[in-house]
């Protein structure tokens, strides 16, 4: 049970910081266990451009690009959520692959400059698409 976390002592609840990105730089993987919600996966996509290789729930990385078991590792059932942990950590070439290619992944697709093209090409599309109607009219 999660409330039995509290008094574990190998974890920490921080609470909210100011900066997210020490505490990714000292974490050797990222885990998702999320089993519900919705909304965007920005933490995931922080963890990967940080070089933290990530393990989560399928439901944790709905509507990414991400390929289960190039750039992250899936798992729905608990032990099988510590076995992708594990197998991460007691394997570097592993490990180092898919940080690589997660990283990768998100510079390729979801940088800003990216992001801006892509909204750019949409915007002028409808402008064209727009000019277009009026013209026929």
């Amino acid at each position: 049970p999660y409330n039995d976390l509290e008094n574990d002592p190998l974890v920490r609840f921080v609470g909210p910081v100011d900066d997210v990105r020490p505490y990714y730089r000292a974490s050797s993987v990222f885990i998702v266990p999320l089993f519900s919600g919705s909304g965007t996966r920005l933490k995931i996509l922080e963890a990967a451009s940080m070089g933290n290789p990530v393990v989560s729930t399928t439901i944790g990385a709905e509507g990414l690009l991400f390929e289960n078991g190039r750039n992250i590792r899936l798992a729905d059932e608990p032990y099988e959520f510590a076995d992708r942990v594990s197998e991460l950590l007691l394997d570097k070439k592993k490990f180092d692959a898919q940080r690589l290619s997660a990283c990768e992944l998100v510079r390729k697709n979801y940088d800003w400059s990216v992001i801006g093209q892509t909204i750019a090409g949409e915007i002028k599309n409808i402008l064209h698409a727009s000019q277009k109607m009026t013209t026929e009219l």
